[in-house]
């Protein structure tokens, strides 16, 4: 009988792989960097493995996983770690962290170490800028910077003015300036700790003897020594004025030319009201005298009006009443009374009389009895003319008309003649069917009006007298 007896043993191993971005780069305060952890296992069955890390004080770690088991021979991302640097870490510092892979069991199986370095934070603080300006026409500002960064730094001051006038810097003790004689208009200062306060000053000239009113403008510009790029810009202006605007050099206005000050700025402000008012005034007064025209026409009218409608009749009480016994006591004071009338010359009288009355008119001369006679004859065949062209047209009418009156059914129809024109003997003067000859006007004044419209008065048979009407019908 054979017996085989085998045993596996259990063999546990693992490897540990660590990729991070924290040494490419310093950390800021309160910023963070992470690496990627990974486990390979190399046993030669399933396992656990454990993570622990060791860290700086002043840094924060946080795993995303602390435990992981990974099959034999696979490669497992097993966690993330994130380093964050805690606030207002001394610039430059530099640090470490250790991570640890173990077994469950607490045996050790590898390390890696990741190392970084704290950024420099910077942060400058102007906490008080005073200006100011004496009696020699001097701005002055004064400016106190506060380091607010993490780690010593320092300040590259430049001063510029936009005009050409005298200017410079006042600068601490401690600063670095190139200036020999007279105002530096730049300084450096360096190692200012954390928390630190320092102070400087920059002044100018304002213009003087200057055409125009303007405004000057000085500029201070600080940049950080740890981080050049970072500037901090601080503008000062100042208003100056003209030689002849100074104070000294205006003379104080007069009473008149302040009152006459006061009176353009209150017309300036009230003209349009006052404008309205005028018109207004302009307007009521107009329409006053309109009416007062109009009542005194209307007041004129009904006085002709009056005027002319006759007087009422009086009643007999009316009339009767002037006879009786009071009305003779009212007038006995005055019967048997003589008034005496003004006297006046004759001659005076004559010509006071004679101016008031008209001229007297100038008679015209009478025209001769051949003139009258030979305008009556004119206006005669005037007459006759115009009453012969509508006797024309009338028949002409009736020629035209197709249809007869009914009426003419009563009378005897005429016997039609061949030829176009039918003679007829001329009638006389005498016949019963003319009435007898008008007189002619007794002026030869008579209006052209009248005589067309005469034909409206005459008879057909007056229009023909002396002349044949001759009708083709």
């Amino acid at each position: 009988m054979i017996t085989i007896d085998s045993t596996i043993v259990w063999e546990r191993g693992g490897e540990l792989f660590v990729e991070d971005n924290c040494d490419d780069s310093d950390v800021s305060p309160e910023q963070s960097c992470s690496a990627t952890i990974s486990i390979a296992n190399t046993g030669n069955f399933e396992d656990s493995f454990e993570i622990y890390v060791e860290k700086e004080s002043w840094l924060s770690a946080e795993l995303s996983q602390h435990t992981t088991v990974v099959n034999k021979d696979e490669t497992k991302e097993a966690a993330i770690l994130t380093l964050t640097v805690q606030e207002m870490v001394p610039a430059f510092s530099h640090g470490s962290v250790t991570i640890t892979l173990k077994l469950v069991s607490g045996e050790i199986l590898g390390s890696q170490t990741i190392g970084l370095r704290v950024a420099p934070l910077v942060n400058w603080e102007l906490q008080a800028v005073e200006s100011s300006t004496d009696s020699n026409d001097n701005v002055s500002v004064a400016f106190t910077m506060r380091n607010l960064g993490n780690g010593n730094d320092g300040l590259q001051v430049s001063l510029h003015v936009d005009m050409n006038v005298e200017y410079g810097f006042i600068p601490p003790e401690q600063a670095e300036h190139g200036s020999l004689t007279g105002a530096p208009r730049y300084f450096e200062i360096e190692q200012i700790p954390p928390g630190v306060n320092f102070t400087f000053r920059s002044w100018m000239h304002i213009p003087r003897n200057s055409e125009a009113n303007g405004t000057i403008t000085m500029t201070v510009e600080m940049q950080s020594v740890l981080r050049p790029d970072i500037i901090f810009v601080n503008e000062t202006k100042a208003e100056y004025l003209a030689e002849s605007w100074r104070p000294e050099n205006i003379h104080e206005d007069s009473a008149w030319v302040k009152f006459e000050i006061a009176a353009a700025n209150l017309w300036n402000q009230y003209n349009g009201l006052v404008m309205t008012i005028l018109v207004i005034l302009a307007g009521s007064l107009g329409l006053l005298q309109a009416l007062k025209h109009r009542a005194a026409k209307d007041a004129l009218w009904k006085a002709k009006l009056a005027a002319a409608e006759p007087a009422a009749p009086e009643k007999p009480e009316q009339w009767m009443g002037k006879f009786d016994n009071k009305g003779v006591e009212e007038n006995k004071g005055i019967i048997g009374t003589v008034v005496e009338a003004p006297r006046i010359a004759a001659k005076v009288f004559q010509d006071l009389f004679t101016s008031k009355a008209p001229p007297k008119s100038v008679e015209k001369e009478k025209p001769s009895e051949v003139l009258l006679d030979a305008a009556k004859t004119v206006l005669e065949h005037h007459e006759t003319s115009i009453e012969g062209d509508l006797l024309d047209d009338l028949a002409g009418e009736l020629a035209n008309e197709k249809n007869a009156h009914p009426a003419n059914e009563l009378f005897d129809k005429a016997e039609q003649e061949s030829g176009r024109t039918v003679r007829k003997p001329k009638r006389q003067p005498g016949s019963k069917y003319l009435k007898p000859t008008s007189k002619s006007p007794s002026k030869s004044g008579s209006s052209p009006k009248k005589a067309k419209d005469s034909h409206t008065a005459t008879s057909p048979a007056e229009a023909v007298q002396g002349d044949e009407l001759d009708l083709d019908l």
